[in-house]
């Protein structure tokens, strides 16, 4: 019927759709996916017959896990929680000291010993962890544990120094950890400036490069156009 609507949404192996009533067509736009996805937000346009497809791809919410909750943590929640992050503050104290007040858009988790972190919350490949609490010891467990777990991002603060003690004293104690490429010491971009703001705004800017697979360089350095119009294809009939 000309006008008439419908919508399919693609999870995983799972379809929920509205408004279809074509397998036939279903099966052709899982097969399309992947396009789409290649194209990111800007999604495709496909024709199909008299039927047009328009694509687009939603991505979950950046789930960004803060190891501390010291006063740089406050501008650093602020920032992400602007953005709709999923935000998850650790503490190693009892969380009715924790001040959760400060951190009205996050969640604050008691977590006293740093090596059960893994337990205490759920770490994936899309969790991007930033290790903040300037206490060595603490410092250096919660990175224990992060190598120990699929995180995608370990972001560390303080001098490079610091962290490759970290990384040799974990060494010397015998474990193999596979370290890869997930380590960011010093944490953030360099965006000039200083102070807690500046920190906060080059950890976020890292983050979101990192977690969205861009390389964080300048726009005007892009060759392509900034926001391309969607390609429209014709399916070939079979």
């Amino acid at each position: 019927e000309p006008d008439r609507v419908g919508h399919a949404l693609f999870d995983e192996d799972l379809i929920h759709t509205t408004g279809f009533e074509h397998i036939e067509l279903l099966v052709k736009i899982r097969e399309d996916s992947e396009a789409a996805f290649a194209e990111s937000r800007r999604g495709i346009i496909r024709e199909n017959g008299p039927v047009t497809i328009a694509f687009e791809v939603i991505f979950p919410s950046i789930e960004l896990l803060i190891c501390g909750s010291g006063p740089d943590v406050g501008p650093l929640v602020d920032i992400a929680a602007q953005l709709d992050w999923n935000l998850t503050v650790i503490d190693h104290r009892p969380v009715e000291y924790a001040h959760p007040e400060r951190f009205p858009r996050a969640r604050v988790i008691e977590c006293p010993d740093p090596k059960s972190l893994s337990d205490t919350v759920s770490i994936t490949r899309a969790t991007a962890a930033v290790v903040m609490s300037h206490n060595y010891g603490r410092d250096l467990d919660y990175v224990r544990t992060l190598l120990g777990t699929e995180v995608g991002y370990i972001g560390i603060l303080g001098p490079r120094a610091r962290t490759e003690r970290m990384l040799a004293d974990i060494a010397s104690a015998g474990e193999t950890i596979t370290r890869g490429d997930r380590i960011y010491s010093p944490v953030g971009l360099d965006t000039g400036g200083d102070g807690p703001e500046r920190i906060a705004l080059s950890i976020i800017a890292e983050v979101a490069a990192v977690i969205s697979g861009t390389s964080a360089g300048h726009l005007r350095d892009s060759r392509g156009s900034l926001h391309p119009a969607p390609a429209r294809e014709v399916a070939e009939k079979s």
